[in-house]
């Protein structure tokens, strides 16, 4: 399905995605009042937070391939429904276990709705505009972190923290009504002899990739959970909602950036969005109690942020077009974990040593991959 379609089309299927990094992030402020509310200790609403990325990276690839031949059209409005469901029976809930289930339930839709969005749009265009397509899809996620989150959780605080996931269920029923509106049908992957799991996984460009992705996210992740310590150890002057809204702006324009350009350049941004953090990260170590500087690291950090999961999923789709959908599950669960151990590890390593012990840390992780992207330069060509 290549032939000429509008581009609106895309748009919406961004807009669509908003609804997993919503449910993903947005309860991150509401989490004291939740804990408060249930009876629940901070470590149990942590639990909370973490069952989504946990579910998220363990079922991606089961879900994908259990429903490889499903119409892709009928699949996202499963997934909406799922993740509106969830969100609509947490809000009205009072046991933290019955909860905790459905955030189990929603991480496991969220976890496929990203590799099933990427083969979705990418079918509708050509090779040579796979890339771009991917890239607006992806979007809607950057968007709904930058725009979405704040007001949730403006709304949560204001009113109560269950009309925060009422509202996300409300934007679902929205999502669903724009699915069956506008969206084409698109039918999943023939059958055909396909690749099994490990045979997707032993490709040369795909363990590259994987690996390569893995390290980038953990880079990001070890440091970025604890942004509330770095802004003291760097002194920075401004409120840190201040360096968390420069992150999220960088984040849009860097995205709006790589759909145009992504196509003919993918080797060049891949480069350039994991030197930025590089950079990020010496000035956070060696530049004290600047504001500019240090708003100049912030927006180069959420800059190289926002467009490397479409890189990388456009890598995957470059590389291995014949398995790309098992492809781009195996590359979200890859960022899932990635994120996961980022998290975990800064927290050790903030428990024994300082946060900047996290930020070197932080560079050499980023190093690595940009060692790892010179080596193998075919891999990730356009």
């Amino acid at each position: 399905m290549t032939q000429k379609i509008s581009k609106n089309l895309f748009y919406i299927m961004a807009f669509s995605t908003t609804i997993a990094i919503l449910s993903e992030m947005a309860p991150s402020g509401v989490l004291l009042q939740m804990t408060r509310d249930l009876g629940i200790s901070e470590s149990s609403g942590g639990l909370f937070i973490g069952m989504y990325a946990f579910a998220a990276a363990l079922f991606a690839i089961p879900v994908v391939t259990w429903t490889m031949k499903m119409d892709r059209k009928r699949l996202l409005q499963w997934i909406v429904a799922v993740l509106g469901i969830s969100n609509l029976a947490i809000s009205f809930l009072s046991s933290f276990e019955g909860i905790l289930f459905f955030r189990l339930l929603s991480g496991m839709a969220s976890g496929s709705l990203w590799p099933i969005m990427s083969a979705y749009g990418s079918k509708m265009v050509s090779r040579e505009e796979a890339g771009s397509t991917i890239a607006t899809i992806m979007s809607g996620g950057p968007i709904g972190l930058l725009l979405g989150v704040p007001a949730l959780t403006y709304l949560g605080n204001s009113i109560s923290w269950r009309w925060e996931f009422r509202a996300i269920a409300l934007l679902s029923l929205f999502i669903l009504w724009m699915v069956e509106r506008f969206l084409p049908s698109v039918p999943g992957e023939i059958q055909r002899e396909r690749k099994s799991l490990f045979q997707v996984l032993s490709h040369r460009d795909m363990a590259w990739i994987g690996i390569t992705n893995f390290i980038v996210m953990m880079g990001f992740y070890i440091l970025y959970v604890y942004i509330e310590p770095l802004a003291q150890h760097i002194h920075y002057p401004a409120k840190i909602s201040v360096a968390q809204l420069i992150y999220g702006v960088a984040t849009f324009i860097s995205i709006q950036v790589v759909v145009k350009w992504v196509e003919k350049r993918l080797n060049f941004f891949i480069n350039l969005y994991v030197i930025l953090p590089i950079l990020s990260m010496l000035l956070f170590l060696f530049v004290d109690r600047n504001l500019w500087v240090h708003s100049l690291a912030f927006f180069l950090w959420g800059a190289s942020y926002g467009p490397l999961s479409s890189l990388f999923q456009t890598a995957i789709a470059r590389r291995i077009p014949e398995d790309r959908e098992t492809g781009n599950a195996i590359q979200s669960s890859v960022f899932s974990f990635g994120s996961m151990a980022g998290s975990v590890f800064g927290g050790m390593i903030l428990g024994i040593k300082s946060i900047e012990t996290v930020i070197w840390c932080a560079l050499a992780l980023f190093v690595v991959s940009l060692l790892m992207i010179w080596a193998r330069k075919e891999t990730f060509a356009p």
